[in-house]
């Protein structure tokens, strides 16, 4: 499988992205296998045929999907139309199809880690999280909606996979996260551009994706350790004061 055209694939990258999406979503609804052997299924080395990807010889086959699924994100962001769009919807469900089965190895860490340049995987997705995602030009205000839902929960699913929990990757994420919120306008203009359209299930997608970074981390912001806990809290107590149960935060 490759999502790049320098690379040769029999498939394009909508059907090697809804592949990956569909091999993580078949794992999980095996009912004749526990978790822990899905699991380790999912991390079978070389699992996943793939070239230019992953070249370490700890590759297994959740490091070969996530790195397909980076390169297909990275290589549509300044791209424009109905393709580029889908595919970016379509590499965000798989990230999160591949979180929700892995959820030992695909972290906020994991995310934080890989890098492309001077992009880590995890500024890529906060930045269609940003003030800078009111910049692209979608397609159609329904892509430009599913691209806030799609993206918050593919984060969402990382951020509430704890395997990274106390590691120091795992705060310098959380903190970059923390930090993008006034930097960014992180959550926080998605937030202003979903109420103004009435994107009601983006308003619920961002909210969840508020309260479970909180939720994760309540040690770190409870106690303002981290900077930029103050602005979450701020966040989630506008949220909670939308009148929609969905939205409205716990």
């Amino acid at each position: 499988l490759a999502c790049n055209e320098s690379l040769p694939s029999p498939f394009s990258a909508r059907v090697s992205l809804q592949l990956l999406a569909d091999v993580a979503a078949e794992a999980q609804s095996r009912t004749d296998l526990t978790s822990v052997q899905i699991d380790a299924l999912l991390q079978m080395p070389n699992g996943i045929a793939q070239q230019g990807f992953d070249q370490s010889v700890d590759g297994s086959a959740s490091d070969a999907a996530l790195d397909i699924i980076f390169a297909a994100t990275v290589a549509n962001i300044e791209r424009t139309g109905v393709q580029s769009d889908a595919i970016i919807c379509l590499a965000m469900e798989a990230l999160t199809n591949w979180a929700s089965a892995c959820k030992r190895k695909v972290t906020l860490s994991k995310l934080y880690q890989m890098n492309r340049g001077s992009d880590t995987f995890l500024s890529v997705i906060v930045s269609f999280l940003s003030s800078s995602a009111q910049r692209r030009a979608f397609s159609s205000a329904m892509y430009a909606e599913m691209a806030v839902i799609k993206c918050c929960q593919s984060l969402t699913a990382c951020v509430d996979n704890s395997g990274d929990y106390g590691t120091q990757l795992r705060t310098s994420a959380v903190a970059s996260l923390l930090q993008s919120i006034r930097s960014l306008q992180f959550i926080h203009d998605p937030v202003n551009l979903a109420v103004s359209h009435g994107w009601e299930d983006a308003l619920a997608a961002l909210s969840t994706l508020a309260s479970t970074l909180a939720r994760e981390e309540v040690d770190e912001i409870s106690t303002c350790r981290l900077e930029g806990s103050t602005d979450l809290i701020e966040l989630l107590l506008l949220l909670q004061q939308h009148p929609q149960h969905n939205v409205a935060t716990p």
